[in-house]
C-alpha cells in the first residue's frame, strides 16, 4: 500500500465521519422540531401547545410545529 493510497484512505474515513455527525445533528434537529407529547406536566419546557398537546425545549421556537398555532 503506497502512502497516497493511505492519505486517500484516511481522506475517506474522515469524510464517511463527518457525514454522520451531520446525519446525527440534523435528526436531533428533526426531533427538537417534532416536539414531544404532554400536557405540560413533564416540566422544563419552552413552549406548550394546547391544542395539539406538545411540548417544545426549543428556546426560539413561537408556534406549533404540528398545526402552526402559537402561543
Amino acid at each position: 500500500m503506497s502512502l497516497d493510497e493511505v492519505d486517500k484512505q484516511e481522506i475517506e474515513e474522515i469524510k464517511k465521519k463527518r457525514t454522520l455527525e451531520e446525519i446525527e445533528k440534523r435528526e436531533l434537529k428533526e426531533r427538537l422540531l417534532k416536539g414531544r407529547p404532554g400536557k405540560g406536566h413533564q416540566g422544563g419546557y419552552k413552549l406548550i401547545c394546547t391544542r395539539c398537546m406538545y411540548e417544545y425545549v426549543i428556546e426560539d421556537l413561537r408556534k406549533c410545529t404540528h398545526c402552526g398555532k402559537s402561543d
